[in-house]
């Protein structure tokens, strides 16, 4: 199941949040990261989903955190 699916609605967070789980599952299918790293930036997203954070802020974590996954 794509970890993408975990993350619903309509909006600049929940794409971003899409987009990011979709690139843990490029890299997890790719060989670069491991399903467990995959599953740890997975509960980050959710923590910034989560948060009380603006829709800026969130963007920007969950930009730092594509980052991490992006360089494993």
């Amino acid at each position: 199941m794509s970890r993408a699916s975990n993350f619903k609605g309509e909006g600049k967070v929940p794409d971003a949040l899409r987009y990011a789980a979709a690139k843990i599952d490029a890299q997890i299918a790719a060989k670069k990261i491991t399903d467990a790293r995959g599953d740890g930036f997975l509960g980050q997203l959710k923590a910034v989903e989560a948060s009380s954070a603006s829709e800026d802020a969130k963007i920007i974590s969950i930009s730092q955190i594509v980052g991490g996954i992006i360089n494993g």
